[in-house]
């Protein structure tokens, strides 16, 4: 995942005021692991992203780019 995740995941658990172990319990996935993706040392996968995400409010979106995937005529 990119950078964004880990700073994104810790502003949110930062504004709920809770704690990387509230989270973690939450979300169902273990207080190292969670530390590890908020210090941006840990790869992680789409699904635990997402639950975390669902803990906190939130769901992940696939939004189409404006433009990305069309042919180009010439």
């Amino acid at each position: 995942m990119a950078h964004w995740t880990n700073e994104t995941i810790r502003e949110l658990r930062l504004e709920k005021k809770w704690s990387q172990f509230t989270l973690a319990i939450e979300a169902e996935v273990s207080e190292s692991t969670l530390n590890a993706i908020e210090k941006n040392k840990h790869g992680t996968n789409i699904e635990t992203i997402d639950r975390l995400l669902q803990a906190l409010g939130y769901e992940l979106e696939a939004v189409p780019i404006t433009g990305h995937g069309k042919a180009k005529r010439r």
